[in-house]
C-alpha cells in the first residue's frame, strides 16, 4: 500500500499572534446591512464591485465559514450578519480578538483619523493583549512641511521629532512610500528636491496641507533618508507597505523587489543640509 501523501493541517492555535500591520477600531460597531457590509472588503468605489464580486473571492467565502464557526450559525451572509448584530461590540471584539490568540497588536496611528477609533488601551483590555502604536512617518512630514519655510528647517524639526522615537512609545516606524511615490528610493540632486520641496510648499499656500505623491518623489526620498538614518542609529523597526493597498497604488512602483540593491546614503545626524 502507497503512502498518504495527503498533507495533513498543522494545529497553530495555541501559537500566539502578534499582528504587525493593524489599525485601530472604529467607535462605531453599530450594524451593517449586506452591501455595507461587502464595501468593508474592497478598495474599489465601483458599486458593482460590492454588488457582484466580493461574495464570489475566495478569502472572503473563507471568512464567512470562519466566522460561522466562530458564531455557531449557517455560513452564510445573512446568517453571519445576524449573529455579528446580536453581539454588543464589547463582546464582538474581546470574543474575535482573544478567539485568534492576539498576544500584541501594533497599530498604525495615521489612518483611521484617531477621533474616529477605540484608545489603544481600551482594545488591548478587551483583547487582553499588548497594543503598541507605530508613527506613520509621510504624516509627519507632511505637518512639518506646512509648518516651516524652508527645507533646511524641516530636515532639522524632522530630526528632532525623530530623537528618541520610544521616548515617545512608539514602537517602530511606518512608511507608505510605496504607495505614494514608489519604493526605488533614490538620492537626488539638491536642485531636485527644491524644486519639489517648492511644490509641497505651494500646495500648502493653496490649500493648508500637502499631501506627498509622485510629484514630490525627491523630496519625499529624501526625506526618507533622513527617517532611515534616524531609526538606524536607534535601531528601531522600519514598516514599509508593498504590494496592493491604496486605489490609487501603482503595482510596480509599489513592488518590494525596487528595494534590492539600494544602498543607503543617508544624511547623517550633525550632517548640513547641502544648498541647492
Amino acid at each position: 500500500m502507497q503512502p498518504s501523501t495527503q498533507r495533513q493541517p498543522v494545529d497553530l492555535s495555541q501559537v500566539p499572534v502578534v499582528d504587525n500591520h493593524c489599525h485601530g477600531l472604529y467607535r462605531d460597531q453599530s450594524p451593517l446591512d449586506l452591501l455595507a457590509w461587502r464595501r468593508l472588503f474592497t478598495e474599489s468605489a465601483d458599486a458593482g464591485m460590492r454588488r457582484e464580486h466580493v461574495a464570489t473571492t475566495l478569502f472572503y467565502q473563507r471568512l464567512l465559514r470562519q466566522l460561522a464557526a466562530f458564531f455557531d450559525c449557517a455560513a452564510t451572509e445573512d446568517a453571519v450578519l445576524a449573529a455579528r448584530t446580536a453581539r454588543p461590540a464589547d463582546q464582538l471584539i474581546a470574543g474575535l480578538l482573544r478567539d485568534a490568540n492576539v498576544e500584541a497588536l501594533l497599530i498604525d496611528q495615521g489612518y483611521p483619523p484617531r477621533e474616529q477609533v477605540r484608545p489603544d488601551a481600551e482594545v488591548a483590555a478587551l483583547a487582553g493583549c499588548r497594543a503598541a502604536p507605530m508613527l506613520r512617518v509621510e504624516l509627519l512630514m507632511q505637518r512639518l512641511i506646512g509648518e516651516h519655510e524652508t527645507l533646511a528647517e524641516v530636515v532639522d524639526a524632522l530630526r528632532a521629532d525623530l530623537m528618541d522615537v520610544r521616548a515617545q512609545s512608539y514602537v517602530a516606524l511606518k512608511s507608505i512610500a510605496a504607495y505614494r511615490s514608489g519604493l526605488d528610493i533614490q538620492t537626488w540632486p539638491p536642485e531636485a528636491v527644491a524644486a519639489a520641496f517648492a511644490l509641497a510648499r505651494q500646495a500648502v499656500a493653496q490649500g493648508g496641507s500637502v499631501r506627498l505623491g509622485v510629484a514630490h518623489k525627491p523630496l519625499l526620498d529624501t526625506l526618507l533618508h533622513v527617517t532611515l538614518a534616524e531609526a538606524a542609529r536607534q535601531e528601531v523597526p522600519v514598516q514599509f507597505h508593498v504590494g496592493y493597498g491604496d486605489t490609487d497604488a501603482d503595482l510596480l512602483r509599489a513592488n518590494p523587489l525596487q528595494k534590492r540593491g539600494q544602498k543607503a546614503p543617508w544624511l547623517q545626524p550633525g550632517d548640513a543640509w547641502p544648498a541647492p
